[in-house]
């Protein structure tokens, strides 16, 4: 997975994970295939505990979900220990 700038997407330059409860708008919306109604809907859905939760978004779609994946987001910090 490629990382990115904390200044581009909010990710940690560690992991390059983009944390879903406390991204700005704007880096959600710049993951690929996200944009920014989608990134608003999640906002306004926050806080997530599990990605499980994120699934319960109106309107997410499995797709959507693949697409917050492949893009580096999650709830939470990563465990380094499974990474």
């Amino acid at each position: 997975m490629a990382k990115h700038s904390s200044a581009t997407r909010s990710a940690d330059i560690d992991t390059g994970f983009l944390d879903l409860n406390t991204a700005t708008e704007k880096a959600i919306a710049e993951i690929p295939d996200i944009g920014p109604e989608l990134a608003r809907e999640l906002c306004s859905h926050r806080p997530f505990e599990t990605m499980e939760d994120v699934r319960q978004v109106p309107g997410m779609t499995e797709d959507m979900i693949d697409a917050l994946l492949r893009g580096g987001a999650m709830v939470g910090n990563p465990d380094p220990s499974e990474m």
